[in-house]
C-alpha cells in the first residue's frame, strides 16, 4: 500500500468555514439538492462519460446575431469576453487589432482563454487602474483593459452568480444529462435544444 494520500488539504484551518458555507449553500440551492433526494439512490448516470462543453454559437446564430471569427471580431469589438473553456482564444495578434481601450475578461472556467503571458511580455507599460482592472499600453500607443486578470470575471470584479441561479442551471444540466444517457435513441449527433418536459421538471 503506498504512503501516499489521494487527496491534499491545503488548510484544514478552513474546514469549519466551508461545513458552515456547504450549510449555507445547500438551503440556497433546491434544484441540486432534489436532485440528490431524487437520483442519490438510483445514480441514474452511473457509468456514463460526461465532458461539458459551452456551445453558444447555433443559438446566437438563430436569434440573429452575427457570428464571426475572432480575427475578425477583434478590428471591430469595443469589449470582449471568452466564454468557451477552451485556450488561446486571445491571443497576441488580437490585442495588437483591438481599438484603444477595449475591455477583455473571461467568464469561461479557465484562466486559459485570454493570452496573458503574451500581453505581459509585449506591453509597453502596465498600470494597475485599481484591483482586478489593468490598463496596457500597447506600443502602437493603443490601450487594452484587463479585467480579474483573466480569470473568471463574475468572482474577480463581482461576487458571482446568487446560488439560486447556479442551482437551476446545473439542475438543468443535470435533467438533460439523465435524458440524453437514458434516451439515446431519440437524439442523434447534433445540437438539440432541451425538451420542455425535462425543462419545465425542476420548475
Amino acid at each position: 500500500m503506498s504512503d501516499k494520500l489521494n487527496y491534499k488539504v491545503a488548510d484544514i484551518s478552513l474546514a469549519d468555514w466551508g461545513r458552515k458555507a456547504i450549510d449555507i449553500a445547500e438551503n440556497e440551492m433546491p434544484g441540486l439538492m432534489k436532485m440528490k433526494e431524487m437520483y442519490g439512490q438510483s445514480k441514474p448516470l452511473k457509468g456514463a462519460r460526461i465532458a461539458g462543453c459551452l456551445h453558444m454559437t447555433l443559438q446566437t446564430a438563430m436569434e440573429g446575431y452575427e457570428v464571426t471569427t475572432m480575427d475578425e471580431a477583434s478590428k471591430e469589438g469595443n469589449i470582449f469576453v471568452t466564454t468557451t473553456g477552451c485556450e488561446d482564444i486571445i491571443v497576441g495578434h488580437h490585442f495588437e487589432s483591438m481599438k484603444d481601450d477595449a475591455i477583455v475578461c473571461n467568464i469561461g472556467h479557465f484562466d486559459c482563454e485570454i493570452d496573458i503571458s503574451w500581453l505581459n511580455k509585449n506591453a509597453a507599460e502596465k498600470i494597475n487602474i485599481k484591483p482586478q482592472v489593468d490598463r496596457y499600453r500597447m506600443k502602437s500607443g493603443r490601450h487594452i483593459i484587463l479585467l480579474a486578470e483573466g480569470r473568471l470575471v463574475n468572482l474577480g470584479c463581482a461576487m458571482g452568480h446568487p446560488s439560486f441561479v447556479m442551482s437551476n442551471s446545473f439542475t438543468n444540466q443535470v435533467l438533460a444529462q439523465i435524458e440524453l444517457w437514458k434516451n439515446t435513441d431519440k437524439y442523434p449527433i447534433g445540437v438539440h435544444f432541451l425538451p420542455k418536459k425535462v425543462d419545465l421538471l425542476y420548475k
